[in-house]
């Protein structure tokens, strides 16, 4: 896309999308989980209140995100104005719970081989 505002417009979208989406790894790892019939019934809705709370954290915070032009081998993109960690630590969490998750469904004998582990 060679019109700058045109890729700002679309890339708050994008960064709200992935704010607000990325907890809803938790609630999946958490039904993964349960598959084994060893996790409590709470687990799913703690998870789904932890990442709700999450997603409007992540709401609130991109909301305010200010973008600067960036441009990587010959690519054209927006990215944070100042570092943010946030965002990836959300992420990062998420990630986790599904291959401590995959780790389970494996050693439960559940999942045949670790590929949801292993990612």
């Amino acid at each position: 896309i060679r019109n700058k505002q045109t890729l700002l417009t679309l890339s708050y979208p994008r960064f709200l999308l992935h704010a607000v989406l990325s907890p809803i790894l938790l609630p999946l790892a958490a039904d993964l989980a349960s598959k084994t019939g060893n996790q409590p019934p709470q687990l799913r809705l703690v998870a789904w209140i932890v990442a709700t709370a999450l997603a409007l954290r992540g709401f609130a915070h991109s909301y305010n995100v200010q973008l600067i032009p960036s441009r990587k081998r010959d690519i054209s993109s927006f990215t944070y104005k100042t570092p943010d960690f946030e965002p990836v630590v959300v992420v990062i969490i998420g990630t986790l719970a599904c291959a401590a998750a995959g780790l389970l469904l494996f050693a439960k004998g559940v999942q045949k081989t670790p590929s949801l582990f292993l990612g």
